[in-house]
């Protein structure tokens, strides 16, 4: 006889539900922790474990799966309490992330300022290396230029580091090979690489969505590593698995890897599963509401 649970940690509450083997389901709300998510987290887990009339290490053990929303990398973007994050890009490249695509919100108001880049540009460090629009190398990677930029962001102390290259969704090798060297430069130190996050067309949308998995991933990859530890202290040999924000799920490992994917992991939950009733239900148009 087994279990499952669903969390969805939002800043305020922790609302957790218990599908059991029989289909009986409960519910359960705590107080979230925001300065440790997963004290809220375990505590919950507790509450519902007494309605289940279980002890908690039991229904754990009897537990498959917990999937877990959060919110943890929405509040740190809008917070601005993510990593300091560097990133590494392409000679000539180093305003990527300033210019945008020339846009900003209301494209009629010169005075209207665009919101301030995740990474400053003193932290953006460009390396000469360039592959040509077929995939082709064009110039080889300076490996000891990218051994400089390491030392120039080590020296001010970012916890995370972006890589981004010129066409790296066509030939990702300079990335791969900048990632390495700057894993054994900079140990410890979170590397987002944008053939990895998002292999796909387009610098500046590909630069700021690696640069932004940098920012969030330190914080999603430690509460997780967290979370994991005190599950296992509590008995629970089963799977995690995290919402993203299409409403699907992916296991804790990836999500820590792919943390941009989780930018709205609480929100998805509630219009995914009312998806999945309504569909039961053979309801044609249906609307959420999740407050």
């Amino acid at each position: 006889m087994t279990y499952r649970i669903a969390v969805d940690v939002g800043g305020t509450f922790t609302d957790l539900a218990l599908l059991g083997p029989d289909g009986v389901e409960l519910d359960h709300k705590a107080g979230s922790t925001p300065a440790e998510p997963a004290d809220g987290l375990v505590a919950g887990l507790g509450g519902l474990a007494e309605k289940a009339g279980l002890p908690l290490a039991e229904l754990l053990g009897r537990t498959d799966v917990i999937v877990h929303g959060t919110t943890i990398t929405t509040n740190a973007l809008v917070t601005g309490t993510g990593a300091r994050t560097g990133l590494v890009t392409t000679e000539g490249l180093r305003d990527v992330l300033l210019a945008r695509q020339g846009s900003r919100a209301d494209q009629f108001d010169f005075r209207s300022a665009p919101p301030p880049p995740l990474v400053p540009r003193h932290l953006i460090e460009t390396v000469r290396e360039r592959m040509d629009r077929t995939g082709e190398v064009a110039t080889p990677l300076d490996e000891d230029g990218v051994r400089r930029a390491a030392r120039h962001l080590r020296a001010a102390g970012v916890e995370s580091v972006a890589v981004s290259f010129v066409f790296s969704y066509l030939n990702d090798a300079h990335e791969r090979r900048a990632a390495e060297i700057l894993a054994a430069e900079l140990p410890g130190v979170f590397l987002s690489v944008s053939s990895q996050v998002a292999p796909e067309v387009r610098l500046f949308e590909r630069t700021s969505t690696t640069a932004l998995n940098a920012y969030v991933g330190p914080l999603l990859r430690d509460h997780l590593d967290r979370l994991a530890r005190r599950l296992t202290a509590l008995g629970y040999a089963g799977q995690v698995l995290i919402v993203q924000s299409n409403g699907g799920v992916v296991d804790a490992a990836r999500a820590a890897e792919r943390a941009v994917n989780t930018l709205l992991s609480g929100p998805a939950g509630a219009p995914a599963a009312v998806a999945g009733v309504v569909a039961e239900l053979g309801v044609p148009e249906a609307m959420t509401i999740d407050m």
